[in-house]
Parts: C-alpha cells; sequence; structure tokens
C-alpha cells in the first residue's frame, strides 16, 4: 500500500453538482450478461466538462467520482465539502477523489491522506508480526507435544 505521489495526482478545477452517496455499475459479458450496481460510498458529482459530443453532454450531464477508499469520508466530511463551494480543485488517483480544496484552503488534504495509508500500513504490519508470533509459538509448542510423546 503506497500512497501516490502528490505530482502524480490529476488536478482539476471543478463544478460541484452532487456530494453524498454513489454507485457503480460493472458491465457483465457472457450469457448472462447485463449491469450490477454496488454502492460505490459518498463522491462527488461534477459538471461534465469533458465530453465534447453533445449527445454525450446531455445523457451524461453530471460526471460522479468516489472519494478515495482509503480516506474512509464520513457523512460529516461530505458536508464541508458540500459547504466549500461549487467551484473546488480536485486531484484524482486511479479515478478516485484523493485532495479536494476550495478557495477557502483544503477540505481533503494530500498530507491527511498519505497519514492514513501510514496508519493502515502500520495497523498491517502489526497483524502480520502477530501472526508470525502465533504461528511460531503453534509450532514450537507442537513440535514439543511431539518431542515427548
Amino acid at each position: 500500500m503506497r500512497a501516490a505521489a502528490e505530482k502524480t495526482l490529476t488536478a482539476r478545477d471543478v463544478t460541484l453538482k452532487y456530494v453524498g452517496p454513489i454507485g457503480k455499475a460493472i458491465s457483465r459479458s457472457g450469457i448472462n450478461h447485463g449491469t450490477t450496481k454496488f454502492d460505490a460510498g459518498l463522491g462527488i458529482g461534477i459538471a461534465n466538462d469533458i465530453d465534447r459530443d453533445e449527445l454525450l453532454l446531455r445523457l451524461r450531464p453530471v460526471l460522479y467520482l468516489p472519494f478515495a477508499s482509503i480516506l474512509s469520508v464520513t457523512q460529516e466530511q461530505a458536508g464541508a465539502v458540500e459547504a466549500a463551494g461549487p467551484r473546488v480543485r480536485i486531484g484524482l488517483h486511479l479515478g478516485e477523489v484523493v485532495t479536494l480544496e476550495s478557495a477557502a484552503g483544503p477540505v481533503l488534504s494530500y498530507q491527511a491522506y498519505v497519514e492514513e495509508i501510514e496508519r493502515r500500513r502500520g495497523r498491517w504490519l502489526i497483524g502480520a508480526i502477530v501472526a508470525a508470533v502465533v504461528s511460531v509459538a503453534i509450532y514450537v509448542g507442537t513440535s514439543h507435544v511431539r518431542t515427548h510423546e
């Protein structure tokens, strides 16, 4: 688990149209093809300023982007995003919102993103160490029992 370098984030100035729960649709192929919809957590809807085709602009006037799952954005933080105003600057990584800054300052900062990754990495390291210690203890315990039989 590594933090994306700040310079690799795609920065865009956008107009917020929506903040709240969003869904994700994944298309399937094969005999039972179709679309499966999933809860994608909280995210934002932004004005579609990417597509140049008039038909696509009418079909998708709003593009929805989830907040980075590592951030575990709460409803309270989503409220702060909404209060930031309609014009914000976002930083995207792999299609997820990592940073968000309004004219008043950062709402979701790059530093908070890095700190959360470091915190999770620390938890995984502690879990791995505990699992290794338990495995060694079980191995030593069972080999000690076998030698006395």
